[in-house]
């Protein structure tokens, strides 16, 4: 359980079975389980939690991670497990702070900053590869990945207005960590 993040989550997001026909009792089903890790959970004990559930043990399920395996826009494929690091930056990082910033110059008001409930490509660019990443986008989290989400023109136009002003303040925050960096 970590305090900011809170607890991993799991839930089923698809199901398929495979019958001869609707009046009959399948005879092999998959499940997609959706496991969220949290800060310092490791993938191998997800797993292991849910392969020692006692309905798993008892039908002797397969429990596996998925492998993504999606050829790129020029047909290549790079076969990777789908498994998604955790990842949390301090509040007081340079890249959080260039984003705070950037809010405050653009909208003249104090951001929120927090956490987003949803995953995000930062899991890869920052989970994975340690690229320090932070999240802001248009439209209500409450509605974000979701069938029919829709977003205000207006959060539309302000979101563009901040990507616009990210790049001065970004590259000045920046420039004085390296400055920073280079002195000690």
């Amino acid at each position: 359980d970590d305090p900011f993040l809170g607890k991993g989550t799991v839930t089923v997001t698809d199901f398929k079975s495979q019958s001869p026909s609707l009046c009959a009792v399948p005879d092999h089903a998959v499940i997609h389980l959706d496991r969220r890790l949290t800060m310092n959970e490791i993938p191998e004990k997800a797993l292991y939690q849910i392969r020692d559930l006692p309905s798993v043990k008892s039908s002797q399920a397969q429990v596996k991670p998925c492998r993504y395996s999606k050829p790129s826009h020029r047909g290549t494929h790079f076969e990777t497990d789908a498994v998604f690091p955790t990842w949390v930056i301090p509040e007081d990082h340079y890249v959080v702070q260039s984003g705070a910033d950037t809010f405050r110059q653009a909208f003249d008001r104090e951001p929120v900053i927090s956490r987003w409930r949803f995953s995000t490509n930062g899991v890869a660019t920052c989970g994975k590869y340690g690229i320090s990443s932070i999240g802001f986008g248009p439209g209500s989290e409450d509605e974000a990945h979701k069938v029919n989400e829709s977003i205000p023109i207006s959060d539309l136009t302000e979101g563009s207005l901040f990507f616009a002003v990210l790049p001065w303040i970004f590259s000045d925050f920046f420039r004085k960590f390296k400055d920073t960096k280079k002195d000690s």
